[in-house]
């Protein structure tokens, strides 16, 4: 069974390798709406859109699509995904 988890914000940090310029200190912080959606197992999947500022250099418009795992008896989670800077 799928349930629908509309939360109206979200504000996160990330760490970024990038694998074309290589290491480049990419910090992230980004904020704005996000939908999730999980099934009775702990997976999911997470669709977003926010204002994303790279604490080293620009701002983008930032659209994310991920895919989520929660390990049970941990609090674990597990994200894997992509995202677009516009």
């Amino acid at each position: 069974m799928c349930h629908h988890n509309c939360r109206d914000n979200f504000i996160q940090g990330n760490y970024y390798y990038n694998i074309i310029e290589g290491n480049k200190a990419s910090i992230f912080v980004t904020g704005g709406l996000v939908s999730a959606f999980n099934s009775d197992s702990g997976t999911g999947i997470d669709l977003g859109v926010g204002t994303t500022i790279n604490l080293s250099r620009d701002a983008y418009l930032d659209i994310e699509c991920c895919t989520i795992a929660n390990y049970k008896p941990l609090p674990i989670h597990i994200r894997v995904g992509w995202r677009v800077h516009i």
